[in-house]
């Protein structure tokens, strides 16, 4: 698994350690377990600041002595994705403490100090969902009445946050929707290049076959409308929904049954820092493949209380 790191020495420039290699062993305790980082085998390269969102880095370091409006809104935004903090955390206040930093074999020392940067990243995540638990709670619940997408775009985010992932997919079933239904059904009255009754000479002669013929075209809409589809939303940076394929539909072949109400984790291989999370939302089976530097009872509890908070009847 690979951890990329990136160093803002400037208000142009971005050094980026571009091979960050991560062999991981295991760290456990009462609260947490976490994957160790040890970074071999590294090089950098210097990047525009504007490429910055193009670069998917797991964490930002930048030089404290850089004060512009500029910087400050750029380190904002990115704090959103990942762990970002003054770069003399880990010994480094100029390029060339950088370019010593990705030559160097790491000491144990340093390789904690990453993950303690990214277990303090996702503890603030964790916080600010605490306090705004019932907002986000109330939002999503709205989304999730309305549109479908955006619920699990926002779901996407909101787990990308408190568990610190570098990637996820979530995989779930989905109604077909109905605007796409009339679109692609030749015989709905709101699909423009369908028929209508002008197209039919014979209209009145055929009344009653035409009636039958709308009813069993409602009938067959109405089935289409209900027919479940595989959807997937997954990315690094920012979620993306498309279909689901033929691998998002044998996982839900597999796994499907073994959703229930309770979030929870069935597979966990701290090794390659990757894990298997199933849920059920309103009889809907989601499952979620994410990666993450760290994993910890905390995130675990916030998820599962979370996906507790959607079933709950509040009436």
């Amino acid at each position: 698994m690979k951890c990329k790191i990136g160093y803002l020495c400037s208000e142009k420039s971005l050094l980026v350690n571009s091979a960050n290699t991560i062999n991981t062993t295991n760290t456990t305790n009462t609260t947490s377990t976490a994957t160790t980082a040890s970074l071999v085998n590294n090089t950098w390269a210097k990047v525009p600041v504007s490429d910055i969102k193009g670069e998917n880095l797991n964490i930002l370091l930048f030089n404290s002595e850089l004060q512009s409006e500029d910087v400050a809104h750029i380190l904002e935004e990115e704090s959103k994705y990942y762990p970002v903090w003054p770069g003399h955390h880990l010994g480094i206040k100029n390029e060339d403490d950088f370019d010593n930093f990705s030559k160097a074999d790491k000491s144990e020392s340093s390789e904690n100090a990453i993950l303690d940067l990214y277990s303090k990243w996702i503890l603030c995540n964790n916080i600010k969902l605490l306090d705004n638990f019932f907002p986000i709670v109330e939002n999503l619940r709205s989304l999730l009445e309305n549109d479908r997408t955006n619920f699990f775009e926002e779901l996407w985010q909101i787990l990308k946050a408190n568990l610190g992932t570098t990637y996820m997919r979530i995989v779930y079933h989905d109604l077909l929707a109905k605007d796409r239904d009339e679109k692609t059904n030749p015989n709905h009255p709101n699909n423009p290049t369908g028929p209508n009754e002008h197209d039919n000479p014979n209209e009145n002669e055929n009344n009653n076959n035409t009636s039958t013929s709308n009813s069993s075209s409602r009938e067959r809409t109405s089935e289409q409308v209900k027919r479940l589809i595989t959807m997937l939303v997954e990315g690094e940076r920012k979620p993306i929904t498309s279909d689901g394929k033929e691998l998002e539909k044998h996982l839900l072949s597999i796994y499907g049954n073994k959703c229930h109400s309770n979030f929870h984790t069935p597979e966990v291989s701290l090794e390659k820092g990757e894990f298997l999370s199933l849920g059920l939302i309103r009889k809907t089976p989601v499952i979620i493949l994410w990666r993450s530097f760290v994993y910890n009872k905390l995130q675990q509890s916030l998820v599962k209380h979370l996906f507790d908070a959607l079933e709950y009847d509040f009436s």
